[in-house]
């Protein structure tokens, strides 16, 4: 097997490690979750070559153009392969991986719910009962997206929505991290009718992130 036929990604995140392989046999992409020193490795997916390479190349691209573009223009950019491409930090693949985070939220819970889905029997949303500071300080920054657009425009610089974006990312990532302790906390819930609205607010979130980062010339990915 050649360099590019072994290519392998990996991304640390504290025990959880994911793994892609290639498998010449069947010309796919094996994904693995966890780490087989750890001993909770499994595999998650199968991805053609095609979709892996194009995934591969959007979540680079992210790195070097999200790098550039959140620099105000009067300073200089320090340049560094590791920062740029670190998933933990205020970088393009971070904020691919709170969109993939979303996407994957929304597609459990459709799962989940696929039946009450396809008979129409999910309850309306009710924004009333996002009463948290975590899910406020979202919707408080979904309504300031329109003027941060024209800030944006207005000043010529694209600081001002790379910050507004990291900002947002920020408040979802805080909000999945205690969600992860707290139950109660979480997107999807026992409670229907809240798990309908806060799927809603996640959803917004992943709109409107894909469509401020397409405004910066980068590509969502579906999962990493």
């Amino acid at each position: 097997m050649d360099e590019n036929q072994t290519r392998k990604l990996k991304i640390d995140k504290q025990l959880d490690t994911t793994d892609y392989e290639f498998d010449e046999e069947t010309k796919m992409y094996k994904v693995y979750k966890g780490s087989e020193e750890h001993g909770n490795r499994s595999l998650l997916r199968t991805v053609d070559e095609t979709t892996f390479r194009e995934n591969i190349k959007r979540i680079a691209l992210s790195g070097l153009v999200f790098d550039a573009l959140k620099i105000k223009r009067n300073r200089n950019i320090k340049f560094d392969l590791d920062t740029i491409l670190n998933i933990s930090g205020e970088t393009g693949p971070y904020i691919l991986y709170t969109i993939t985070r979303l996407c994957s939220t929304i597609n459990k819970f459709n799962t989940l719910h696929s039946d009450e889905i396809e008979a129409g029997k999910l309850p309306n949303m009710n924004f009333e009962l996002l009463t948290n500071k975590m899910e406020s300080a979202i919707i408080g920054l979904l309504s300031r997206h329109d003027n941060i657009l024209k800030q944006s425009l207005k000043h010529n610089e694209s600081s001002i929505l790379c910050d507004w974006i990291l900002d947002l990312c920020h408040a979802t990532s805080k909000y999945y991290s205690i969600g992860n302790s707290v139950h109660e906390l979480r997107f999807i819930t026992t409670n229907t009718e809240l798990s309908v609205t806060r799927i809603a607010l996640a959803e917004m979130t992943r709109k409107t992130l894909i469509s401020s980062i397409e405004l910066l010339g980068l590509k969502h990915v579906e999962y990493m």
